[in-house]
């Protein structure tokens, strides 16, 4: 019986693309700032006293980078909220 041309090329294909893929994932864990979000405090008009009692409402009155598995706000980029 001959060998399995498909198989070989499967072998081949992970063997080339695992440490690709092992680079890309220590990227993605590694950068916090993705996206930037910047709020314009003075547009904010009633939310600005909503925040305060809202969590929900606060997290889009603050300013915030969002990474792919961190959300950090301005002042405090060493405690971040994972979602």
């Amino acid at each position: 019986m001959g060998r399995s041309s498909c198989g070989t090329c499967m072998i081949v294909s992970a063997t080339i693309l695992g440490p690709v893929v092992m680079v890309l994932l220590a990227v993605s864990f590694a950068t916090d700032h993705w996206q930037d979000f910047q709020v314009k405090e003075g547009s904010l008009g009633a939310y600005r006293t909503l925040r305060d009692s809202n969590p929900v409402l606060a997290r889009y009155t603050h300013d915030r980078n969002r990474g792919f598995w961190r959300e950090c706000y301005s002042g405090n980029d060493t405690i971040c909220s994972v979602y």
